[in-house]
């Protein structure tokens, strides 16, 4: 069976009063109906937009060492201003841990609440070699204010699962990012009631809130960016192939000779045994009556003419290719 993912495009806003830091966290209720079968595992994703995880100041705003090591690790310079509370260091330290992503959700069909499976979401290498198995929260935020997680400080950050996924910072201000998965198949038509808990504030900076379901294949899940990307960059290599073969059948140029200039073929009488043929001649050849010829070096200025205006007719034509992949990864 093919990848189907499904978008529901369900907006955190929900239609509701936009909230402000001091309003007291609530549960919304929002509807998804399942328009075609869906094959488990199903893949919850929470989607964010204008949001910029790539900024210079808020990626470094970490210490990969405290990470995997703890108090033990005094390298947190970079963590500012998520450094310390009260004179004591925080763990995990930084903006990117301090603004972990904290909305909760209930998945509720017909008169049973659906299973969400929260284990094994991060990548593997990253809980066992970049977050401390030894290593637990410290000092860290308790979550009451809108806008960042709170951690229990009993469990160790390799096992910190939404903390590890939310660490891996996005390339684009649009971005998916794991949260669970639902362990049973869901039929068309089938109704959804999605209980969610609204903690994350993302109005300060006009962000959105989305929510995905997705099913996979041994190919991932849907995309149709790189199925467009491919057929449109080989199509465009195929163009430029045709472009080039003809620039050359109409103006070919002889052989270049690294000493400088075009180098024409002529011929040449028997060199004698001591004779010594000059380098720039590319074709020996015997003439019965001809003199003894000295190569022909033509000055190359009229052919590197020619390579230039190949080029400057060649380089506007990559720009749509540049123009393209650069906005539809935008949209991926």
């Amino acid at each position: 069976m093919p990848a189907s993912s499904w978008c529901c495009l369900f907006s955190a806003l929900m239609s509701l009063a936009r909230l402000v830091a001091i309003e007291p966290i609530a549960w919304y209720l929002g509807f998804v109906m399942v328009n075609r079968y869906m094959k488990a595992p199903i893949y919850i994703y929470y989607q964010l937009d204008n949001y910029y995880q790539n900024h210079r100041r808020y990626v470094k705003s970490r210490s990969d060492q405290q990470l995997l090591h703890g108090l033990g690790s005094n390298k947190t310079r970079l963590c500012k201003p998520e450094q310390s509370n009260n004179g004591l260091p925080i763990v995990p330290c930084g903006l990117v841990a301090w603004s972990l992503f904290n909305d909760t959700y209930k998945f509720i069909r017909g008169k049973s609440e659906l299973n969400v499976n929260r284990k094994n979401i991060a990548w593997k290498s990253d809980r066992d070699h970049k977050f401390g198995k030894h290593v637990y929260p410290f000092n860290f935020q308790n979550g009451t204010l809108i806008g960042g997680g709170k951690l229990n400080s009993s469990v160790p950050l390799s096992d910190q699962e939404d903390l590890i996924v939310w660490m891996r910072t996005a390339a684009l201000p649009s971005f998916r990012k794991l949260y669970g998965r639902i362990e049973e198949n869901l039929h068309a038509n089938d109704v959804i009631v999605v209980n969610l808990m609204n903690n994350y504030n993302t109005y300060s900076f006009g962000g959105k809130k989305k929510l995905v379901l997705s099913t996979s294949s041994w190919l991932g899940g849907k995309n149709d960016f790189p199925g467009f990307a491919y057929i449109f960059v080989g199509s465009y290599c195929i163009v430029i192939a045709i472009v080039f073969m003809l620039l050359h059948v109409k103006s070919s140029r002889h052989l270049f000779n690294p000493k400088g200039g075009m180098v024409k073929e002529r011929c040449m009488q028997n060199w004698g045994a001591d004779a010594v043929a000059p380098a720039p001649l590319i074709s020996h050849k015997k003439c019965s009556n001809s003199p003894k010829l000295e190569p022909i070096i033509e000055e190359g200025s009229e052919n590197f003419e020619v390579m230039q205006k190949e080029a400057y007719l060649v380089l506007p034509l990559l720009l749509p290719v540049v123009l393209f992949l650069f906005l539809h990864s935008e949209e991926a």
